[in-house]
């Protein structure tokens, strides 16, 4: 479900003509946090593409100044949580705070490290941890 936008336009038809007094009410009601269904959902959390291949067709589409964006995206996250992602011998190469209004969002990665440097092909860990909801560990490839 995606969330209202500011500047998003609503439309509506009527079965007769509108009319001078006719009065129009809407109401949007928030969404409603669920701490037993967000604990469910959070083994729904996937990273696009894997495996990420270094000549990917959708670097493409976010070309930036004639070089093509090194990406991946974390899918279905809970609104606030921490990704943390570890080479295959454990050493954390970055950690990203995501914080966002949307419930199950996305986050992107630029697949650079805490320090700066993109990250080498191989093989990746990373674990999402959501306080009050509860943590998700999965593997990610990044290959030529």
């Amino acid at each position: 479900m995606i969330s209202p936008q500011p500047g998003d336009i609503y439309r509506f038809r009527t079965v007769r003509p509108p009319d001078r007094n006719d009065v129009y009410r809407f109401t949007i009601q928030g969404g409603e946090w669920v701490a037993t269904q967000a604990k469910d959902r959070m083994r729904d959390i996937y990273v696009v593409p894997d495996p990420y291949v270094a000549s990917n067709p959708v670097e493409s589409i976010y070309n930036i100044g004639g070089r093509s964006a090194r990406r991946v995206d974390f899918v279905n996250l809970p609104p606030q949580c921490t990704i943390k992602i570890f080479t295959a011998s454990g050493h954390l190469v970055k950690t990203i705070q995501h914080d966002s209004f949307e419930d199950f969002g996305r986050h992107v990665w630029d697949l650079t490290t805490d320090d700066g440097p993109e990250v080498a092909f191989g093989v990746y860990f990373y674990h999402v941890d959501a306080p009050k909801v509860g943590t998700k560990k999965g593997k990610l490839a990044i290959i030529k």
